[in-house]
């Protein structure tokens, strides 16, 4: 589900609806992170509204960079414990 929501040309928050209950299962802090960014997503709407619109294509690296560090480094830090364990 969260690849579904990664690779989705549109990225509603609301769409996150269906990863938030797999947290449980999967609690991957990256994932918890991007639910608390995806606020930012509602910036768009006052900057258009106070026409700030330059500041509008930023708010995408602010919601979603620091989703992917974490990401990243999560997915590789698991991948080293994996290949530390013995077989």
């Amino acid at each position: 589900m969260g690849l579904v929501f990664l690779l989705s040309p549109v990225q509603n928050p609301w769409y996150l609806i269906w990863v938030v209950p797999y947290l449980c299962f999967f609690p991957w802090r990256s994932w918890v992170l991007l639910t608390g960014l995806l606020g930012f997503y509602y910036l768009d709407f006052y900057f258009e509204y106070q026409d700030m619109k330059p500041l509008i294509p930023w708010i995408v690296w602010i919601e979603f960079t620091p989703f992917y560090l974490a990401f990243v480094y999560e997915f590789w830090v698991r991948g080293r414990s994996h290949e530390t364990k013995p077989h």
